[in-house]
């Protein structure tokens, strides 16, 4: 999806506005890197409903960003403004959104990627919803031809966004356990009061260093230092 000028209407916010935005963010996945496992989805996604399109998409504050694209010149890490998109009107949806002719509905009709290039003509966006219900975002697809997918095409996008879902919540797992494993790392070998390293830290380099002395015959010098009132 391309820049364009913001829409004229504001779609509505969902009730729960405030604490989806801060689901959203918890996953720290806004202005992120295209990543492989993102495309594959969102290409099979397209694959699947047979569209020329498909992208994977959150909805921020005021805008709609793309984390991953699939099709004709489509650039992740792109966004739009929210009440220019239609993503915006699918987190008001239960499940998805279908729009089979984009020109025929109030809601898509004068979006600025509807009645200009890319000249969008169907949409079909499944949500992707958080464990605690919060619609963060969409697996979405879209042609430029009017018609609708199958009701098995519109299932197996569901089921694929809950695939994306599952992605979301293992990277920010991922992220989770490393700065978990980082703070007890820090717990294990700094000294709170002074910053310094700890016993356990001075006695395994001093294993080494004495390991090393001995494999290069080289000398081996200690300096302690006692500090008073340190």
């Amino acid at each position: 999806m391309t820049n364009s000028e913001p829409h004229q209407v504001r779609i509505p916010r969902p009730a729960d506005e405030e604490q989806r935005l801060a689901a959203l963010y918890s996953y720290q996945l806004l202005d992120t890197a295209a990543e492989d496992d993102f495309d594959l989805l969102t290409e099979m996604a397209a694959q699947v409903c047979q569209t020329p399109f498909a992208f994977v998409s959150l909805v921020d504050r005021d805008r709609v960003w793309v984390k991953s694209c699939f099709g004709r010149n489509g650039i992740s890490n792109v966004s739009r403004p929210r009440d220019d998109d239609y993503c915006s009107w699918a987190i008001l949806e239960g499940a998805a959104l279908v729009i089979p002719d984009l020109t025929s509905d109030p809601r898509s009709a004068t979006i600025s990627i509807t009645v200009g290039p890319p000249c969008f003509r169907m949409y079909t966006g499944a949500n992707l919803q958080t464990s605690d219900g919060y619609r963060i975002g969409t697996l979405c697809v879209l042609d430029d031809q009017p018609h609708s997918l199958s009701e098995k095409q519109i299932q197996l996008l569901r089921r694929l966004s809950r695939q994306v879902m599952a992605l979301i919540e293992l990277r920010a797992n991922q992220r989770a356990l490393a700065a978990a494993l980082a703070a007890t790392e820090r717990l294990a070998t700094i000294d709170e009061l002074t910053g310094l390293f700890n016993r356990r830290v001075l006695m395994e380099r001093l294993h080494v260093e004495v390991e090393r002395a001995r494999r290069f015959g080289s000398p081996l010098t200690v300096l302690m230092l006692d500090i008073d009132d340190f």
